[in-house]
């Protein structure tokens, strides 16, 4: 039999207080899988080579292909596997909620180098939350920050949220804004999960 992962709910009618003695070995198993966490980390290698232009005042999304030698994919959240249920999705670039509990704690840090074309320059980042119809359903404002210069600036978002009733099984995307036209180098996506 498969694991499952079960919720908070499940697991404490199931191992309620096993004075009958039915908790099985696959109860056990089951409350093993409900308990682990992961990680994802996925580092870019197409923005290293070639940058993204953005247009100033115009939102465009994080790409990371996953394809950098920093890619980590070995300790990714059960039942995830590897090239298989990624955690983030390097064809449509976002985070992939599914197989996560209602109630799991994600904090993704994503890195990046800009390069404003222009001084005075407001850069954003947007985290964008959508159900599993992948219909959007909010927004969070990650980063907000002033660059009073050209040239590059490597700059460090993390980005906590919990997956509630709404987003389970959805999808989260970032997007980028810069006031003046820039060029961005992804470096990657990391992406922590806690049950």
């Amino acid at each position: 039999m498969p694991d499952i992962i079960k919720s908070l709910a499940d697991l404490q009618t199931l191992l309620a207080d096993n004075n009958t003695g039915l908790i099985s070995p696959q109860d056990i198993r089951d409350l093993l899988v409900s308990s682990l966490g992961g990680f994802g980390a996925y580092d870019d290698l197409a923005t290293k080579t070639t940058r993204l232009n953005g247009v100033g005042g115009t939102p465009f999304a994080y790409e990371c292909d996953g394809a950098g030698v920093n890619t980590d994919t070995d300790h990714l959240p059960f039942p995830k596997i590897p090239t298989t249920d990624e955690l983030w999705d390097t064809t449509n670039d976002k985070i992939l909620l599914v197989n996560l509990p209602d109630g799991a704690n994600i904090t993704v840090r994503l890195n990046f180098t800009i390069d404003p074309a222009s001084p005075n320059s407001e850069v954003t980042l947007t985290a964008i939350f959508s159900n599993s119809s992948d219909v959007e359903i909010f927004t969070l404002g990650a980063f907000l920050a002033e660059l009073k210069a050209t040239g590059d600036l490597d700059l460090v978002v993390n980005v906590s949220f919990f997956v509630g009733a709404a987003i389970v099984n959805g999808f989260v995307r970032f997007d980028i804004q810069c006031s003046n036209n820039s060029t961005v180098e992804i470096g990657g996506v990391f992406i922590t999960v806690l049950r």
